[in-house]
């Protein structure tokens, strides 16, 4: 069901229904009732989905394929690797940033904060 893909989406991203509401521009409760599968998404809130947290469409309508598309995002890192001459390194180090849920985002932001500021005791 389209709504149990969606809250597995909601779920991965680590938002609750009011956050991942917002993301996309819907109230709360139009989120509660697509993931309960007493509302269809219109076409639009299945393109915003897909757009803002990279999901292939027809995984998203069929449950077939892969989850994420990977199409897209790997056409974003080839523009970064070229705009910013990022090595092999460098993108593997974006693409695992992409796929860590937001806690794990924070705990290592915290961690290059940490040597950040060991660094600057130093000078």
């Amino acid at each position: 069901m389209i709504g149990e893909r969606i809250r597995v989406i909601r779920e991965q991203s680590g938002l609750t229904q009011d956050e991942f509401a917002k993301k996309i521009k819907l109230a709360r409760n139009t989120i509660t009732l697509i993931e309960s599968g007493r509302r269809n998404p219109s076409e639009r809130t299945l393109s915003d989905i897909c757009q803002r947290f990279n999901v292939n469409k027809d995984w998203l309508l069929t449950g077939n394929g892969e989850m994420y598309d990977e199409n897209n995002t790997l056409g974003i890192l080839a523009l970064l690797q070229t705009e910013f001459d990022l090595d092999t390194m460098d993108i593997e180090i974006i693409k695992g940033y992409i796929h860590m849920a937001p806690i794990e985002r924070q705990v290592f932001k915290d961690f290059i904060k940490n040597i950040k500021n060991k660094k600057s005791e130093k000078f």
